[in-house]
């Protein structure tokens, strides 16, 4: 017990003046937790303490992604930024492949800060988890009080971690997996299949063909009208539109107007 509390005092320097909140060094951080939040003010309620835990708990089992939620309780000295400490967390913390970071910190309690990052990740990779990180702050300054903002940031920020991850290993798969074969396989350049497909070919031609013959034919021109002809004709030359062949003239009697 005795050399513990030596340990602790070896890493903790206190401020003077400072009553409320010691100044803590860059090198000093505590173990990981058991789980994912780390309170270590006493600050967030039980319920929203496990509401954090139950769904980031969820998050680290079914996708792999490690988010930290931190309400650290010293000063930081003054070389040392908050997105130092968090970036330490998630480094130290965190053995998987993308993990992030949500730290409050007693000089800035209202604006809790997201840092992310992972293991052998591109510069594409850690610019899609920089601007995720940010994402999440943004949306999480929307909530009314303090713990709300905080839990925002730290849910969004999970959301975003996932989406990552899945698109990280997508694009893994796509790299590494067996690219598609060129060429059809063999059983589809058969005999049989070839045969079929050659006589489908012919029969399209051949219909093609008679088509566009037929198309070319002229079309028989309508019989001429009588030069002589005058309305109202007496003799019927043509019926239904085609020249009248047979038979006598049919006479059509027109009566006469009276005379006056």
């Amino acid at each position: 017990m005795i050399p513990l509390l030596f340990s602790l005092a070896l890493l903790t320097v206190g401020v003077p003046g400072d009553s409320d909140h010691a100044t803590e060094t860059p090198q000093a951080l505590p173990a990981a937790p058991t789980g994912h939040v780390l309170d270590r003010m006493d600050w967030l309620s039980e319920e929203r303490r496990l509401t954090l835990e139950a769904e980031l708990s969820r998050i680290h089992k079914e996708h792999d992604v490690n988010l930290f939620v931190v309400v650290w309780d010293r000063r930081l000295p003054d070389d040392q930024r908050p997105e130092d400490l968090a970036a330490l967390i998630g480094h130290t913390w965190s053995p998987g492949e993308v993990w992030g970071t949500v730290l409050l910190t007693p000089g800035a309690i209202n604006r809790p800060i997201a840092v992310t990052g992972g293991k052998q990740l591109t510069p594409e990779e850690d610019a899609h988890l920089a601007a995720a990180a940010a994402y999440s702050v943004d949306f999480g300054r929307k909530a009314w009080t303090d713990q709300d903002r905080l839990q925002q940031t730290a849910l969004v920020l999970s959301e975003e971690l996932v989406f990552a991850r899945q698109t990280m290993t997508d694009n893994t798969t796509a790299i590494t997996g067996s690219a598609a074969p060129l060429l059809p396989p063999a059983s589809f350049l058969s005999p049989p299949l070839l045969a079929a497909a050659g006589g489908l070919v012919l029969l399209a031609v051949t219909l093609l063909w008679f088509t566009l013959r037929r198309r070319k034919q002229p079309t028989p021109e309508p019989a001429p009208e009588p030069a002589t002809r005058t309305f109202p004709a007496p003799a019927v030359q043509t019926r239904l539109g085609a020249p009248w062949s047979g038979g006598s003239s049919l006479l059509v009697p027109l009566p006469t107007k009276p005379s006056a």
